[in-house]
């Protein structure tokens, strides 16, 4: 018999997230009404999954010097933006797709 949370401990982990930060994150979901939780728990454990992965990726990009980062006006806020290699690399895997 499946366990959803454990399922769901490993699918965070599979992300990239440590164990107890996974454990952490699935014990955090909350709800009065059963029915809701059990609602909103895959969307909390699918959102954090996401999550990880978009700062994977983000910041992978960033780390090989594909994207420049900017503060944003509110000063909370990172923007990101491809700069030129970033560009030229798009360009050419676009030229290999096609």
């Amino acid at each position: 018999m499946s366990n959803p949370i454990a399922e769901s401990i490993d699918y965070l982990v599979e992300c990239g997230w440590e164990r107890e930060q996974a454990v952490n994150l699935v014990a955090a979901i909350r709800d009065e009404s059963g029915e809701r939780l059990w609602e909103a728990a895959p969307k909390w454990i699918e959102h954090c999954g996401d999550s990880m992965r978009y700062v994977k990726d983000m910041l992978g990009s960033v780390g090989l010097g594909l994207i420049e980062v900017r503060l944003g006006e509110d000063n909370e806020t990172w923007l990101f933006k491809l700069n030129e290699k970033g560009m030229g690399e798009g360009k050419k895997l676009t030229e290999e797709n096609t």
